[in-house]
């Protein structure tokens, strides 16, 4: 059986940040792959201003991000949470896709109002084994006060500085 062309329009991406906007985590997603049996995963990560990712790493899985809108800086730290690299990416400056490998501690920062970016990582998914979650950082819960200082730390944060010493 012959599979159907995929096609996303800037309409449904303007409808996924309406959806990120309503939701208390402030990111909405849209699959690309058919399943979470598939080898690639492939999906469209809507974000406002607001949102946090918690610190973590994929042990076995890099992660590659295409900004599509807005702009978003991915950060880079060591076992300890001291900040190794700060990547400034947006669809409209000079880099717009970071690959983040396998075993790296990361987390995303959305740095305007409105971000959309597409990710890939190998499949298959599975809930079972989510990514490992950073001991220094604060868990995601929507509405924390803790989260949010956390996240506003992160906006500034220099490389060198460590999430430690905030």
């Amino acid at each position: 059986m012959k599979e159907s062309l995929k096609q996303v329009t800037s309409k449904e991406l303007d409808e996924m940040l309406e959806k990120a906007a309503a939701s208390p985590r402030l990111r909405s997603h849209l699959n690309v792959h058919r399943s979470l049996g598939d080898p690639i995963q492939r999906l469209l990560i809507a974000v406002k201003s607001g949102s946090y990712f918690r610190p973590h790493k994929h042990v076995e899985k890099f992660e590659t991000l295409l900004v599509l809108r807005g702009e978003m800086d991915a950060l880079i730290f060591d076992d300890n949470g001291a900040l190794k690299e700060r990547i400034s990416t947006s669809s409209s400056k000079n880099v717009v896709i970071v690959e983040i490998p396998n075993n790296t501690w990361h987390t995303l920062v959305p740095m305007s109002g409105d971000v959309v970016f597409f990710e890939t990582k190998p499949g298959p998914y599975d809930p079972s084994h989510p990514a490992d979650f950073a001991e220094w950082a604060p868990e995601e819960k929507p509405g924390s006060s803790v989260m949010a200082s956390f996240l506003e730390k992160l906006e500034d944060l220099k490389v060198g500085e460590s999430v430690q010493d905030l």
